[in-house]
Parts: structure tokens; sequence; C-alpha cells
């Protein structure tokens, strides 16, 4: 084989490999678009902020391990054609079949978590309102008792009962 044909080759498989963490970016986009439409009415505008900053620096990371590690250090103009052609093709393909399927599975598990949450706390307050009856009927007794026992200690310091 000649030199010039195998450098081909070594550069159409990195372009590939850069379309492939591209694709794979723009999957972990998608997740993170669903999962965020479906917090975002509950959390500040402050910590989605942060989240946004959070996925694109962990993207970043992504792509200079992907260079480092994968393409020997060696960045050229196929890897970045690589990588921007791999997140659009995803996107314009399959994100268009999977983003409502992420948006409908976010949805139930966070769903599902709300209901957990929910039962657990009416079971926390199921398991504590004898407790707090208990608590109750003791504060009722003790009122009761506390002006006998106010008398009787008054009696026994002060000497109405001491023998003469």
């Amino acid at each position: 084989m000649e030199p010039t044909s195998s450098l081909g080759v070594s550069q159409f498989v990195s372009f590939l490999k850069a379309a492939g963490l591209g694709a794979l970016l723009a999957f972990y986009f998608d997740l993170y678009r669903a999962f965020s439409s479906q917090i975002k009415r509950h959390l500040p505008g402050l910590i989605l902020f942060a989240a946004d900053c959070l996925f694109w620096v962990i993207a970043a990371l992504s792509c200079i391990a992907f260079v480092i590690l994968l393409m020997w250090g060696e960045i050229y103009f196929f890897s970045y054609l690589g990588l921007a052609a791999g997140f659009g093709l995803y996107l314009l393909t399959i994100s268009r079949i999977l983003l409502p399927f992420w948006h409908q599975v976010f949805a139930a598990v966070l769903h599902g978590l709300a209901r957990l949450v929910d039962a657990t706390g009416r079971m926390a307050r199921a398991l504590v309102a004898p407790i707090c009856w208990m608590e109750r009927q003791l504060a009722v007794v003790a009122g009761r008792i506390a002006p006998a026992f106010k008398d009787l200690t008054s009696r026994i310091f002060h000497g109405s009962w001491r023998s003469k």
C-alpha cells in the first residue's frame, strides 16, 4: 500500500471517530434537554444556568479526552468537521425520534419520584401522629397534675406538714 492511501484511511477513520463523538454528544444533549425541560418549572433559573454550564464543561472535557486518548493529541480540521457532522446528523435524524421518548421517560420518572416523596411524607405523618397525640395527652395530664404537685411541694418544703 502506498503511504498516502494509508494516511487517507487513517484520516477517514479519525473523521468517523470524531463523528461518533459528535453523535454521542448530541445524544447526551438530547438527554439533558429532555431532563431540563421537565425540571425547569421547579428550579430557579440560576440552578439551570449552572446545570447548562456543567453540561458544556463535561462536553468540552469529553472532546479534550477524545483528542488526547484517541487522536494522540493531534487536532485536524477534519476532526472538527467530524464532530459537527456527527452532532448535526444525529440532531437531524435520530433526535426527532428519541427526544419525545426521553421527554416521556423523564416525565414519568419525575412523576413517580413526586408520588414516592408524597407517599413517604404521608407515611411519616401517619407514624408520627400517635406520638403527637400522646404528647398532647401528656401535656393535658401534666397541666392537671401541676397545680397539685405545686401544692404538695409547697407543703413539704414550707413546713405545713412538718411535725411540731
